[in-house]
């Protein structure tokens, strides 16, 4: 699935903004991953030249593309990763150091050395070492679950573990403000089940939101974050005018 600007930053901060599997920092060019793989199918291309190709085709489970099963991952991880399920690829790693005995002479000889020690750790990735539980946090019909995701509980149709939309304001507060202030700064306006306003309104409700979740936590990001520029209806000719606002910064 092609992801939307705020679910790709969704899913880059899934683990506060490092690869979900070997924990690096993520710079501009990481990927998302497929936790479950998708698996295309492999198609057979014949060149111009006469040389054959291989070309990838449709999932062939394409019930595992959607926004819960997507994994920030930095690109090497996720081209060593491919179409391996997760068990696989720790196996596949875990068996590189074997490899690497019987084919690569210069490892040998800087073991010899002393300047590689192997441990025989067995293969644990970042998420699984900081997988987030439910934090308890509730607000009204609204609990958090795992992953620090909110899930509705009001409406009767039990929890969806693939749900990623709305990030708990309690136990991942930074997420939470810094996905607003992107919507809120791409918003002019909006309506939702009849309360309608501007992108300060958005702001502002979930500034106050926060506030009262984690307040400390809220304030630390507030002021990390820095001012939210976003739109304001008024009297002007022009409709709109662009109001600074956090309360950290400038009250709107």
């Amino acid at each position: 699935m092609r992801l939307k600007k705020l679910e790709r930053e969704q899913v880059r901060m899934k683990y506060g903004g490092r690869c979900a599997y070997c924990g690096i920092e993520l710079g501009s060019r990481w990927h998302a991953d497929h936790l479950e793989p998708v698996t295309r199918e492999l198609i057979s291309k014949r060149n111009a030249n006469g040389t054959w190709r291989l070309d990838s085709g449709k999932p062939l489970k394409p019930e595992n593309d959607h926004i819960g099963n997507m994994m920030p991952a930095c690109a090497p991880c996720n081209i060593s990763k491919g179409g391996q399920s997760l068990e696989g690829w720790r196996t596949w790693i875990a068996r590189h150091v074997n490899s690497l005995n019987l084919y690569q002479p210069t490892y040998r000889l800087a073991k010899a050395y002393g300047l590689i020690v192997e441990t025989a750790v067995p293969v644990v990735f970042h998420f699984e070492k900081v997988q987030t539980s439910a934090c308890g946090y509730t607000h009204g019909d609204w609990e958090c679950r795992e992953g620090g995701y909110l899930w509705y509980a009001g409406d009767g149709e039990g929890y969806d573990p693939s749900d990623c939309t709305h990030i708990c304001p309690h136990c991942r507060t930074t997420d939470y403000l810094e996905a607003a202030k992107e919507e809120a700064e791409g918003c002019s306006s909006w309506s939702n089940n009849g309360t309608s306003g501007t992108g300060v309104d958005l702001w502002v409700l979930a500034e106050r939101q926060a506030l009262g979740a984690n307040e400390s936590a809220a304030r630390a990001a507030l002021a990390e974050i820095g001012p939210v520029h976003t739109l304001d209806g008024d009297d002007s000719p022009g409709g709109y005018s662009v109001v600074v606002c956090n309360s950290q910064r400038v009250k709107p």
